[in-house]
């Protein structure tokens, strides 16, 4: 049972870290892309890593309050799942492509797809099928854009 507890708590971690850097980092894209112009990579860049710290922070906190392993692991796989979360939306960043938003997204997409598969292949408590999966965390992702679209349309 003790193994069971230690799986799903990794598990946990990695897909909150990971969940939070796609989300998060496409969701900045979207909403400073349009007022950054040639600083959107800079100010990504410290956006996934203040993020990822904060993350790494999060989980250990919460794992040590609920005595789940090692809480320090734990804080430091959910921080570097997010960093690996966050690299998705930010690699059109880095290329400069025309349309950062939208590449981001797809790229995102892309990552959304693999996620999906993950979950069903390794999470303890996750059934069905693994593109049941990928979409609802799509929709998710989806959400987070159309919402950064809006708010980057309001800034001014």
């Amino acid at each position: 049972m003790s193994q069971i507890v230690a799986r799903t708590s990794w598990l946990r971690g990695v897909v909150m870290g990971l969940d939070d850097g796609l989300v998060t980092t496409l969701v900045t894209i979207m909403t400073v892309s349009s007022i950054a112009g040639t600083q959107l990579f800079r100010t990504m860049v410290g956006v996934v890593l203040a993020s990822a710290i904060s993350m790494t922070l999060g989980g250990y906190a919460s794992a040590r309050a609920s005595g789940d392993g090692n809480a320090i692991t734990q804080g430091l796989q959910t921080g570097g799942a997010f960093l690996v979360g966050g690299l998705a939306p930010l690699l059109p960043v880095a290329l400069h492509l025309s349309g950062v938003q939208w590449w981001s997204y797809g790229a995102t997409a892309l990552v959304s797809l693999m996620f999906g598969w993950l979950k069903v292949r390794y999470g303890q408590h996750v059934h069905g099928h693994w593109l049941k999966e990928a979409l609802f965390f799509l929709a998710i992702v989806t959400a987070g854009t159309l919402a950064g679209v809006v708010i980057g349309w309001l800034l001014p």
